[in-house]
């Protein structure tokens, strides 16, 4: 009884961290996507000016 406890405890919270390191990704990834698409339109704008 005890040890089927504390494995599903365990497993839960493998679970919670797989959610966080995935949460955390992604938003890593939007993240970098952001500053690529700003990058991107900084260089843009700069060639327009010339």
């Amino acid at each position: 009884m005890a040890t089927s406890a504390l494995n599903a405890i365990q497993m839960s919270e493998d679970e919670n961290y797989r959610k966080l390191v995935s949460a955390r990704a992604t938003n890593w990834g939007k993240d970098i996507q952001a500053k690529s698409d700003l990058r991107i339109r900084q260089v843009l704008a700069a060639r327009l000016e010339i």
